[in-house]
């Protein structure tokens, strides 16, 4: 998956916009694939809540 979409994807889900399930699947696939793609996912998400707490 192309890095730049995959990041609005996440953005969007974190934010509630919705978005398919076929790109909720996507996602999951994503994430799944390595433990590369999944600490990708965690760092994101942390820098995301950071950024919403602010």
């Amino acid at each position: 998956m192309d890095r730049e979409k995959l990041n609005i994807l996440l953005v969007n889900y974190w934010l509630g916009e919705p978005i398919s399930e076929k790109e909720k699947t996507e996602i999951r696939i994503w994430v799944g694939e390595s433990e590369e793609h999944r600490k990708y996912y965690e760092e994101l998400k942390r820098a995301y809540r950071c950024l919403c707490t602010q």
